[in-house]
């Protein structure tokens, strides 16, 4: 009995030595000496930049799942990604996790930087819009114009950089079809598209938008990229332009017919109107300066007066000047007068054909 006794004792003694070994992990190699059994805990250096601020804790354990937030301080910058000592964090948006490896961590931003595109493929950002707008200014539209023939089916992705600015609430979008331009002989073809911007909702600063674009094929392609600036005011510029109106093909008139110009601005009720009366023409010309709103499109008409004062308004040509592709033309087109620099002379020819 006594042998059993002290067989019982000395097994009790090597099982307290035992657990005081677990306790205190000299045994398996493992822990972190904080008292835990769990992983090693390792550094995670997170990079500083005025362009960009990192959220990440100073550590983590192997094996954790830890997270990292990214804000981009640079309104010209977007984020790419976040990697950790040269590998992929998984997640978007400023938002990424990785899981900690057994060593340091150094976190590393990939920024890129944006830049403006205002024709691609069948896309084209009007030259008439302005990237400044007012706050509390009404509604500001700007015009995308498609090239891609018979687009009949239009998918838009549109992205802002900085949605406080402005806000998808504050998005309308209208679909203008050949027709709405042209009237009933007009096709279904889709050739602009209107983004109108309640500036109601809008906050100051600025925002880049991306617009992706596709129709019925996969040749029509077109993303547009521009940057879009809300202020407490915007300065109007006022140009002074010269229009010259041939009526050497009209018929039935004289030197003492009296002309007539009227013009507004488009897509608005009376806005900018001038109206130039009891106009003479000088060797077939009838010659008018305007004073024209930068970047703003016009509507433009032209009458003639017979011997009782009756206004018969009569066709015009269209007419396109200087310019480019990239910058817009000064030009009379689809009804619609535009100019892209201040001081020029446009000369359009007057039909003879008539409309009420």
């Amino acid at each position: 009995m006594k042998m059993k006794g002290l067989f019982a004792l000395m097994l009790a003694a090597a099982a307290g030595l035992a657990l005081l070994t677990a306790c205190d992990g000299s045994g398996d190699g493992a822990g972190d000496g904080d008292g835990s059994a769990s992983g090693q805990t390792y550094t995670i250096a997170a990079p500083e930049s005025e362009d960009y601020r990192v959220t990440a804790p100073a550590s983590a354990k192997e094996g954790d799942s830890v997270s990292v937030t990214v804000t981009v301080r640079d309104e010209d910058s977007y984020l790419e990604g976040v990697t950790y000592n040269g590998k992929a964090c998984s997640g978007e948006d400023g938002s990424y996790t990785f899981t900690m490896p057994a060593e340091n961590v150094t976190l590393a931003v990939q920024l890129g930087t944006y830049e403006e595109v205002l024709t691609d493929g069948m896309a084209t950002f009007d030259s008439s819009n302005l990237t400044t707008i007012a706050k509390d200014s009404g509604t500001a539209t700007l015009q995308i114009n498609f090239r891609a023939s018979w687009l009949t089916s239009l998918d838009k992705e549109i992205v802002f950089s900085d949605e406080s600015v402005i806000p998808e609430s504050a998005i309308e979008y209208d679909v203008v079809k050949n027709s709405d331009l042209v009237g009933s002989s007009g096709s279904n073809s889709i050739e602009q598209l209107k983004i109108d911007i309640d500036t109601s909702k809008v906050s100051l600063g600025s925002t880049w938008i991306t617009m992706s674009f596709s129709g019925n094929s996969s040749s029509q392609r077109g993303t547009i990229v521009v940057k879009i600036t809300v202020a407490e005011s915007v300065t109007v510029e006022t140009w002074r332009e010269t229009l010259v109106f041939d009526v050497s093909a009209l018929r039935g008139v004289d030197e003492d017919t009296v002309y007539h110009v009227h013009l507004m601005i488009a897509d608005t009720m009376q806005e900018g109107y001038q109206s130039f009366d009891d106009l003479k023409a000088v060797d077939d010309k009838v010659t008018v300066e305007i004073e024209y709103v930068a970047r703003q499109k016009y509507l433009l008409s032209f009458g003639v007066a017979d011997q009782d004062g009756k206004i018969t308004y009569h066709d015009l040509s269209k007419c396109v000047g200087t310019g480019s592709s990239e910058t817009g033309f000064n030009q009379y087109v689809d009804k619609e007068l535009s100019f892209i620099s201040d001081a020029q002379k446009l000369e359009i020819y007057v039909l003879n054909s008539t409309h009420t």
